[in-house]
């Protein structure tokens, strides 16, 4: 896909992943390509950034600690009908790709993640 990686530099994501591994390394990949990276264990910390912050795109992992990425997605549709949000997923099946989309998730990108179709996932979703 072609993009111009200049528009993501304006974007402000909140990344949500528990494996600390993966945080890692998918933070320090998308700090040098966006404005602002905020990023989190759990998603009840997500969601309490998201409701004192403005952000442009949610990435977050499904099954995590405290409050899980659907519930995350559930709470964050029932005041903002708009913002993207990817789901990083292990989890191939289109039955189940198809109820996370239903629940309000944009898009997904499968793991183990591929920093380009990543790249791809973001920019479709960004104008």
């Amino acid at each position: 896909m072609n993009y111009n990686i200049d528009k993501f530099k304006d974007l402000k994501i909140i990344y949500v992943e528990d494996e600390l591994d993966l945080q890692k390394v998918v933070v320090s990949f998308l700090f040098d390509i966006v404005n602002r990276i905020d990023y989190f264990s759990n998603g009840l910390e997500a969601l309490e950034a998201f409701s004192e912050n403005d952000y442009d795109l949610i990435i977050t992992d499904i099954n995590m600690p405290k409050l899980n990425g659907l519930e995350l997605i559930k709470r964050i549709r029932i005041n903002n009908k708009d913002i993207p949000i990817i789901i990083t997923t292990a989890y191939d099946d289109p039955t189940y790709i198809e109820e996370v989309k239903k629940l309000g998730a944009s898009s997904y990108v499968l793991k183990p993640l591929d920093f380009s179709e990543l790249i791809d996932t973001i920019n479709s979703h960004i104008k």
